[in-house]
């Protein structure tokens, strides 16, 4: 299980979107959303984004974008 640390990027496993870690409190982190919010989340319920490696670029990656080399994307996700 990853340990979390104030000011680490995080996006949810089970809902859209993501943020800054800013509390660790109870076995409890809580997260600061885009709108500002601080939502308190179980730590499995996270991913660092540094954590992420091959698999955050799948989620990150847009269809028929270009790969690295130039080379148009034309096998689907």
């Amino acid at each position: 299980m990853a340990q979390f640390e104030i000011g680490d990027k995080v996006k949810f496993l089970n809902a859209v979107g993501g943020g800054i870690v800013k509390k660790i409190q109870g076995g409890m982190v809580y997260v600061e959303d885009e709108t500002g919010f601080d939502m308190p989340f179980a730590p499995n319920e996270l991913i660092r984004m540094a954590d992420q490696g091959k698999v955050g670029q799948v989620f990150n990656d847009e269809c028929g974008t270009a790969r690295q080399g130039g080379t148009p994307r034309a096998d689907p996700i």
